[in-house]
């Protein structure tokens, strides 16, 4: 019995990989503006390395009151398997990126 619960636990990880694979390939392989991607999209399957976006998560919902979801969000993403990260190559407007403190990137010490 022990062997098939484990076997269940491998497979079942096997299926969010290749689910993750799908998702990413289906984000790339959309159209483009002028044959331009502006997007990457990244899986993260390693359970350190989403245990440090959690932590990202909760750091940026103590800086203002009104992203308190994140804490609720990196609650949720800790009984994930995996995760997709989509990142926009488009430019913030300047004003923008004022408003928002900088978050060291997770892993920075």
């Amino acid at each position: 019995m022990e062997r098939s619960i484990k076997q269940y636990e491998t497979d079942r990880k096997e299926a969010v990989r290749i689910a993750a694979r799908l998702m990413l390939a289906s984000g790339t392989t959309t159209p483009r503006v002028g044959g331009v991607g502006e997007c990457t999209i990244h899986i993260v399957d390693d359970e350190c390395d989403i245990e440090d976006i959690c932590q990202q998560m909760e750091a940026m919902a103590d800086i203002k009151k009104s992203w308190g979801f994140f804490r609720r969000d990196a609650a949720m993403l800790r009984d994930a398997d995996a995760v997709l990260i989509g990142t926009s190559f488009r430019r913030t407007f300047p004003s923008q990126s004022a408003r928002f403190p900088a978050i060291p990137a997770a892993g920075a010490r």
